[in-house]
């Protein structure tokens, strides 16, 4: 290669070189995600993280449903009783009501 054909040839060489790094560089700003959005992530995660260590834990949820299927067939254990009590009581209303009259 003479001198006259790098004096040619270097500027379109880095200009080419320059374009394909301009690519390069657009194709890597598109594929990864910026620092700023890592740390949104970042903090969004933690605050999930920190809701999910406030949930119950299986065991306790366990141990609700139990408590509200005991309390369920206390509740049906009840109501006969309840539905006598109002029927005692109406009849109690309605005697005094007669009496009153």
């Amino acid at each position: 290669m003479s001198l006259e054909e790098i004096r040619t040839y270097t500027p379109w060489m880095l200009a080419g070189l320059s374009i394909i790094w301009t690519v390069v560089l657009l194709m890597i700003n598109k594929t990864y995600a910026t620092k700023k959005e890592v740390n949104a992530l970042r903090s969004d995660h933690e605050q999930l993280k920190n809701k999910v260590e406030d949930l119950p834990s299986h065991d306790e949820i366990n141990s609700l449903k139990v408590s509200i299927e005991t309390l369920r067939g206390d509740i049906k254990e009840i109501r006969p009783q309840l539905y006598s009590l109002q029927k005692m009581s109406d009849l109690l209303i309605e005697n005094e009501l007669k009496e009153k009259a």
